[in-house]
């Protein structure tokens, strides 16, 4: 019985540890085309971002960084949008997003080839987190429409908006 409250001491700190980590979050890097506006009026011009992908349904935000800054953040929409369903106009090509929680292989383990196989034949990606772009001409809407796999082939769903500005 002396030895339990020691015993607690000890694991304490451990607990401690464990809640401090950061959630996996999805990340990966694409090159925007056209100059956009958050609904807090950021203004992000087209260029190459980091975007990453934190938190869970339906609190979701997509972060646009650019040299290690975060220029904008944006919520996830709430409910269906009625002006998505005109947004037929893709905007940048599907991009993978990398989940945190998968540990990659140092870089120059990657360099090299294993199987003697061009390396984007020997990578094997998982497509658990995509990131598509599609423009509403008529609204002047651009969605971020970022999908996460789920177990036994379901998928979750998320829409971050952002308004489409002129170019300076």
């Amino acid at each position: 019985m002396r030895f339990l409250p020691i015993f607690s001491l000890l694991l304490f700190p451990a607990v401690l540890l464990a809640t401090d980590e950061e959630a996996p979050f999805y990340k990966g890097r694409m090159r925007v085309p056209a100059a956009l506006a958050t609904a807090e009026g950021i203004r992000l011009p087209a260029g190459h971002y980091h975007l990453e992908v934190k938190g869970e349904a339906p609190d979701r935000r997509l972060i646009f960084s650019l040299n290690g800054t975060a220029k904008a953040t944006v919520r996830e929409s709430a409910g269906q949008d009625p002006a998505l369903d005109s947004a037929e106009m893709p905007l940048v090509g599907t991009h993978l997003l990398r989940s945190t929680a998968v540990k990659l292989a140092p870089a120059k383990e990657r360099q090299h080839s294993q199987t003697g196989l061009a390396r984007y034949q020997e990578e094997k990606h998982l497509w658990d987190g995509t990131m598509r772009v599609y423009l509403s001409p008529k609204a002047g809407v651009v969605y971020f429409v970022f999908q996460e796999r789920r177990k036994k082939r379901h998928w979750s769903r998320s829409n971050f908006r952002l308004q489409r500005t002129p170019s300076p």
